[in-house]
């Protein structure tokens, strides 16, 4: 999947094609991108933020670690839910 602008900042969703993205929440108040990506069953939850390149017009989202893995999709999205409303 190719590069998008989301929210402000450049994404490469999927990077190695092998996941799909079934969730993702931006949330404003902390400026945090929420995500989860689906592969064989298996619910790969994890969070961005932006992070400037002084190449690039736009900041880009990066992940943040470590991610976590769910059996459950709605337990992949509670995490990342919960992760993006509080600033660590």
């Amino acid at each position: 999947m190719p590069m998008i602008e989301k929210y402000g900042g450049l994404w490469d969703v999927a990077p190695d094609d092998s996941w799909l993205l079934v969730y993702d929440q931006y949330q404003a108040a902390t400026d945090r991108l929420a995500a989860v990506f689906l592969k064989e069953g298996l619910f790969k939850a994890l969070t961005f933020e932006k992070v400037s390149d002084p190449q690039w017009g736009l900041p880009w989202w990066s992940p943040q670690r470590p991610e976590a893995m769910f059996d459950v999709s709605g337990d992949a999205i509670s995490y990342v839910e919960r992760l993006t409303v509080t600033a660590e």
